[in-house]
């Protein structure tokens, strides 16, 4: 007991000016190093939350998640604020993050040109590999190049 008050004493005595000198004497030196917390992905519930998560960690990325136990709150707090947020620790896994999360979430647009069934001559985008119609599948292109040499 006795130590716990000798720290209080040694925190009242510090002065505004101090704290906020250390505080941006911390900040400086983090953003020199690259390390500071930015928001990557929120959602209304934990699964997609942890999803995200755990994507981002199976790819070496560290990140932490915020208002993880902030659901209790809603209605006096408003919903959107309450979201799971997911952050990553240091600003140079920003973009990488971004890309791995919109490429696991929206999937990447097919490239390619629309094409025409065979069977019922429906046209379908490129990301179908069946007729919506008729249920036959996607032919192949003729001349495409297989990558065998001689073929």
């Amino acid at each position: 007991r006795p130590r716990r008050r000798a720290c209080r004493a040694r925190r009242t005595r510090r002065t505004r000016r101090t704290r906020y000198a250390c505080r941006t004497r911390y900040a400086r030196r983090a953003r020199l190093r690259g390390i500071g917390l930015k928001k990557v992905f929120s959602a209304d519930n934990l699964i997609d939350a942890g999803h995200v998560r755990g994507l981002l960690e199976a790819s070496g990325i560290a990140c932490t998640l915020k208002n993880e136990y902030l659901g209790g709150g809603i209605g006096e707090i408003p919903a959107v604020e309450c979201w799971i947020e997911v952050w990553v620790r240091h600003n140079r896994d920003y973009g990488i993050a971004r890309r791995l999360i919109d490429e696991a979430l929206y999937g990447m647009p097919e490239r390619g040109r629309r094409w025409r069934c065979r069977r019922c001559g429906e046209r379908l985008e490129p990301q179908f590999s069946h007729c919506w119609q008729c249920g036959s599948e996607r032919p192949e292109r003729l001349g495409r190049r297989t990558g065998i040499a001689g073929a």
